[in-house]
């Protein structure tokens, strides 16, 4: 992934997330002839949304921040910015189930421990 900060935005494609007061000025950028948008994807916690769009043409960019490029042709957020997410997944699936088994041993050392100190 890479930030693109050069303005005009050359063309291509790009991602941003856009968040509170500046969805609405961003959805008006996109609207000039020169951005397409190609997916969004709204965030529920903060309010916001994942835009992929297109510049078909050397286009100004106005924020917020700056896009970041879209490489290898991605078409969800998913395909390119999924990398950390992966990891964390693949973390927590070998994790699953971890808070049960250690209950369970606990109490099972538990229950050995007062058998063993009842019989002294």
């Amino acid at each position: 992934m890479s930030i693109e900060r050069r303005n005009p935005l050359p063309k291509g494609v790009y991602w941003v997330d856009v968040f509170g007061e500046d969805v609405r000025p961003f959805i008006e950028w996109t609207k000039q002839g020169a951005v397409r948008v190609r997916k969004t994807r709204e965030y529920s916690d903060p309010s916001g949304y994942w835009f992929l769009f297109e510049t078909t043409e050397p286009t100004a960019w106005k924020g917020p921040g700056f896009p970041t490029v879209a490489e290898h042709g991605a078409k969800t957020v998913y395909e390119d910015t999924s990398t950390a997410d992966e990891a964390i997944s693949a973390v927590k699936k070998r994790s699953a189930g971890w808070g049960v088994k250690l209950f369970w041993g606990g109490l099972g050392l538990g229950a050995l421990y007062i058998l063993v100190n009842r019989r002294q």
